[in-house]
């Protein structure tokens, strides 16, 4: 069971990836992706970016880059490591608060 993640997907077809992060099974959430694609309108990014965009996802091989128990923890790492990536296909929606001094 992988549970509280930060995962890649990554396009069979060119080097464009997505990055997600789930407290979820990361199998329960590759499901969810798929359901998603079966819909006529959809706002999840992955989802979109397979139907728009001609992407290919194998779902069952997301990457397991990132593990966290603490929700904003996650969404952090999955900022971060969509910023890393040099073609991301994901649109960076979390707000951020970092610190330093």
């Amino acid at each position: 069971m992988e549970i509280e993640v930060v995962y890649k997907l990554t396009c069979k077809t060119c080097d464009q990836v997505y990055i997600g992060q789930t407290k979820l099974d990361v199998k329960d959430r590759m499901k969810q992706h798929k359901e998603g694609l079966r819909k006529p309108e959809t706002s999840r990014a992955v989802d979109y970016m397979i139907k728009n965009k001609n992407n290919v996802i194998d779902f069952c091989k997301p990457e397991i880059i990132g593990r966290d128990t603490h929700k904003k923890r996650r969404e952090t790492k999955e900022t971060l490591l969509s910023l890393e990536h040099p073609n991301p296909y994901n649109k960076i929606s979390h707000e951020l608060m970092i610190f330093t001094s």
